[in-house]
């Protein structure tokens, strides 16, 4: 099994995300990759709790494009009610964390080398 992403769940990491010199791809590409188990499940849960969500992302910008993730965040703000658009957001974020950074794909192109001293130090130093 894999993550295999809607359009509307597509353009809001791709938007929150953009490309780098490091990461050419879109950021969706990068999460359909991970085949961890765990961001598998991740991808079902916030797939199944916001499915006409992505969908109406979908068609939203299939009549009008979103250029930028500020625009994404204003439909969502003028659509849909505040605490509903702040989980949703905490949602994405959360599945960005655990999918995006933990994909091997990306974490090969950053452009610095961390080794375990370097990461326990950031984690536990502080």
């Amino acid at each position: 099994m894999q993550i295999n992403l809607p359009d509307g769940f597509k353009i809001i990491l791709d938007l929150m995300i953009p490309r780098s010199n490091e990461l050419p791809m879109l950021t969706s590409f990068y999460i359909e990759k991970n085949k961890s188990k765990y961001c598998i499940e991740k991808f079902l849960e916030i797939n199944k709790s916001y499915e006409n969500l992505f969908f109406a992302i979908s068609r939203q910008n299939s009549k009008k494009l979103f250029m930028s993730y500020e625009e994404l965040e204003n439909f969502l703000k003028n659509n849909y009610e505040k605490n509903f658009y702040k989980k949703f957001i905490k949602s994405i974020q959360e599945f960005i964390l655990i999918t995006f950074f933990s994909s091997p794909i990306v974490l090969k192109k950053l452009p610095f080398i961390l080794d375990e001293k370097i990461i326990s130090t950031y984690l536990y130093d502080k």
